[in-house]
Parts: structure tokens; sequence; C-alpha cells
């Protein structure tokens, strides 16, 4: 799924929404899913939730991070 295309999605109960990020040789995968009755669409909010842990690793070369 292209990243222009999970923003607006939305997912009821029970569905699952998994994207990869790549970066050159790294990538890192990316799954939500709707549980116990609850639903939410992927707004500019959530994916920048979701996108936090990745964007935390690239610091650069900082503290030996990358």
């Amino acid at each position: 799924m292209h990243h222009s295309t999970i923003n607006g999605k939305r997912l009821t109960d029970g569905q699952e929404l998994k994207y990869r990020y790549k970066y050159g040789t790294f990538s890192v995968l990316v799954a939500a899913k709707a549980i116990n009755g609850g639903s939410f669409v992927v707004d500019g909010n959530c994916n920048r939730l979701l996108r936090l842990p990745v964007d935390k690793c690239n610091t650069s070369g900082e503290n030996g991070k990358q």
C-alpha cells in the first residue's frame, strides 16, 4: 500500500493495516489493528504517531544510532 493511500483509511473492528517504510537497505513494517469493537481513521496525526519509532532511530549517527 502506498503512503498516500493510508491517509483517510478507516479501520473497523478486526481490520488490520500494514505498511512498510523503506530506507535504502533498511525497512520497518508498521501494523495497526482495530480491536474490541473500536474503529479509527488514519489521519495525519495517526500517521505521525506510527512513524515515531522509525523517525527516532534515524539520528544521523548521534549517540551511535542510525
